[in-house]
Formats: structure tokens, C-alpha cells, sequence
């Protein structure tokens, strides 16, 4: 059984996440807690609510944060649950602990109409791995004949 999770572990290290965070490896995120210490992530809030906008704006709002664990904060990915929220500009170096950073997200209701509720996914070496953000709000189109 030892050696299956070993094969895992070593099948894991070696890939390399999917993301634009150049030269963070999943090694990386595994390896920074192997005496059992992981990082811990603490946002300012979780959720933006924009209320209502007209279709065709965009809205920009950052998260900030704070690494609140015992040892550096390493951000792996965020992802966007739609091609309508951007999330390029993230910290892409590992965070001390005490120190913070931002994720800005800009929404673009080009096209979009109703109630949206839209999510940030992060993956950290953070317990749980993941973190999600939330933004919500209403697109108002205009009227059609």
C-alpha cells in the first residue's frame, strides 16, 4: 500500500500544473508542507456583489489576502469559472507568512443578461487546496422591439 502512494506522490511531484504561474510546480505545492505544515489563506471577503449593471460594462474588483500560515503562501493557479472574468495579474512568487497580496478580476457583461453568480478558483498549498471567490450581480439589457 506504501508503495502505491508512493508511485502517486511521485507521479503528482512530476507533472507540472497547467497554469501561467511559471516555475510553480505541483512538487512545489506537495513538498511545502512535508513535515505536515501548510499555508493558510485569509481573505478580506469571499464574495463581491456588483448589483446592477448594463449590458456591455465591465466591473473590477480586487480580493486581497493575507498569508495567515507558518510558512510561505505558494498560489498555483486561479482559474476563471467563464471566459467573461479575466484573473491574469495574480502573485505568482511565493508569499510570507504576515505578508498579502491581491487578485484583481474584471468582469465583462458583454452579451450577458439576468442574475450572474461567477467564481475564482485557487489551488495553494493551503488545507483545503482550493479557495473559491465569488462575485454576483444583475446584467440589464436593453430593451428590443
Amino acid at each position: 500500500m506504501r508503495t502505491v502512494g508512493l508511485v502517486i506522490l511521485i507521479l503528482l511531484a512530476s507533472c507540472r500544473l497547467t497554469t501561467e504561474n511559471e516555475g510553480i510546480t505541483t512538487e512545489m505545492v506537495i513538498s511545502s508542507g512535508e513535515d505536515g505544515t501548510v499555508s493558510e489563506i485569509s481573505f478580506k471577503e469571499t464574495l463581491f456583489k456588483f448589483g446592477e449593471i448594463s449590458q456591455g460594462e465591465k466591473v473590477d474588483f480586487v480580493f486581497e489576502f493575507e498569508n495567515t500560515g507558518d510558512i510561505p503562501l505558494i498560489i498555483a493557479s486561479v482559474k476563471a469559472s467563464c471566459g467573461c472574468t479575466l484573473t491574469e495579474d495574480w502573485p505568482r512568487e511565493p508569499i510570507s507568512p504576515g505578508e498579502g497580496g491581491s487578485i484583481p478580476v474584471q468582469f465583462n457583461s458583454d452579451g450577458l443578461r439576468g442574475h450572474m453568480s461567477k467564481s475564482i478558483t485557487l489551488v495553494a498549498n493551503t488545507k483545503p487546496k482550493t479557495s473559491i471567490l465569488y462575485f454576483e450581480g444583475t446584467v440589464i439589457a436593453p430593451e428590443t422591439n
